[in-house]
């Protein structure tokens, strides 16, 4: 496989979540529930290379719904994103669009 199948399979994964819509790239207009992998490093290994991918889930622009989304999101996502690779990490982020800034989640995932 390779890392635009790797990309699209991450893509497909968001969507079987309740409220958000996988991407394989940034869409043009990000929604609340938007979401997409970003390629954050690749590291070499016997047989070839390691991804690690930052999955960026838009929230909300309001705090409180962010927060509330956030408490909601984590306990299904997390098990979900299993299915594509090693869940690291997760942090809140500030995502910057069109429209200003919004609440995100970023969620460190390497494949395996």
């Amino acid at each position: 496989m390779g890392w635009a199948s790797d990309r699209q399979d991450i893509a497909d994964c968001l969507s079987g979540i309740t409220g958000i819509t996988g991407h394989a790239y940034r869409p043009s207009v990000v929604g609340m529930g938007s979401a997409w992998p970003v390629l954050d490093r690749a590291n070499r290994r016997p047989g070839g290379w390691q991804a690690t991918w930052k999955i960026v889930i838009a929230l909300s622009g309001d705090e409180a719904t962010a927060t509330r989304r956030c408490d909601d999101l984590i306990p299904t996502a997390l098990p979900t994103l299993d299915a594509v690779g090693y869940v690291e990490t997760v942090m809140p982020v500030a995502l910057t669009t069109d429209s200003g800034d919004v609440y995100a989640l970023e969620i460190t995932v390497r494949s395996e």
